[in-house]
């Protein structure tokens, strides 16, 4: 079921990127993965933690056209599809104009929604300062144009990275009895 959000901005502070927590972006604690962000404060769940605007904060892609003119680095480590949570019908793919630096986990703290134009990330469960900002990468849907271009030169979606990840997950956890 989903939540409804009454969104008033005025009501936020919102700071660089759209952010309306104090965050850090550092070191991730996952063996590899580059960078990530952490929270610098407790939240609760359910706390909008970041509101962007999809025309002006995100770059938006609507073919493989628009896709090879742009970074190929930014393309392949950041581009995402429309979150599940949403109330928009598109098979664009965006990038964020301001990196969030966030990871993949099936155990995620953070999640997405796209409300009236809006990207909104919110808490999923209550977060501790000084933990990573972990997203769940199983959350986007297809795009078969997009998807299909990254098979074109042997690479792999987010979308499709998230499934991998969370099935290796699932296999590696003991049985339960």
């Amino acid at each position: 079921m989903s939540k409804t959000f009454k969104l008033k901005i005025r009501d936020y502070n919102i700071m660089e990127g759209g952010f309306l927590i104090e965050t850090e972006i550092k070191h991730s604690s996952i063996p590899g993965a580059g960078r990530g962000r952490f929270f610098a404060h407790d939240c609760l769940v359910g706390k909008i933690i970041r509101i962007q605007d999809m025309d002006t904060d995100l770059n938006i892609y609507k073919n493989v056209a628009d896709i090879v003119c742009e970074n190929k680095d930014l393309v392949l480590n950041f581009a995402h599809s429309r979150c599940k949570d949403s109330d928009i019908d598109s098979t664009h793919v965006y990038v964020n104009k301001i990196p969030f630096y966030t990871n993949h986990s099936s155990t995620n703290n953070i999640s997405f929604r796209i409300r009236t134009g809006k990207k909104l990330t919110y808490t999923t469960r209550d977060v501790k300062a000084g933990e990573e900002m972990l997203q769940n990468y199983e959350e986007y849907t297809p795009v078969p144009w997009y998807e299909n271009y990254l098979y074109s030169i042997d690479k792999i979606s987010l979308r499709e990275l998230g499934i991998k990840y969370n099935m290796l997950e699932a296999e590696s956890e003991p049985a339960r009895q």
